[in-house]
């Protein structure tokens, strides 16, 4: 599945009003890097992840895929005023991608909650992918999922 995604920058817009970025969640949550590192094979992850905007069809589209990194979000620890969220979102699934923009390409996992905001993925990579794609707010980002595909079991 190949789609285009809209970036925003939800953490970096107003932090103090809304729910934790990232960076900050990650921090409290050292067994998701763990998590993701070893299901990856990276040997780094950027602290922060990248919004996109994104059509419904895109989140429910993610739902043929086998996620490499699954998250209960009974286990997942957020700052006290916000400890409803990964109930809410019952926890985060994540795809295996590739992003494409001009000549470059980076390998990207797609998140998306179980329960999900039916608008919104985060990409999570390696290295920090708004300064190597030089990302501006409402940019396309082309991405594709490389996970495989579940198969039907009769």
């Amino acid at each position: 599945m190949k789609f285009v995604g809209y970036v925003f920058f939800r953490s970096s817009k107003s932090p103090a009003a809304g729910p934790p970025g990232e960076a900050e969640v990650l921090e409290l949550n050292p067994q998701r890097k763990i998590k993701i590192l070893r299901a990856t094979g990276w040997i780094g992850l950027e602290t922060g992840s990248l919004n996109l905007k994104v059509d419904r069809d895109v989140v429910a589209g993610l739902e043929q895929y086998v996620p490499i990194v699954h998250e209960d979000g009974a286990e997942i620890i957020y700052p006290p005023k916000f400890q409803h969220i990964p109930k809410l979102r019952e926890g985060y699934w994540y795809y295996e991608g590739v992003i494409y923009e001009s000549d470059k390409t980076e390998e990207v996992l797609i998140r998306r909650a179980i329960n999900p905001m039916w608008d919104r993925l985060e990409l999570f990579a390696q290295i920090n992918l708004k300064t190597k794609f030089g990302l501006k707010e409402k940019d396309p980002l082309t991405v594709q999922v490389v996970s495989d595909l579940k198969t039907d079991p009769s």
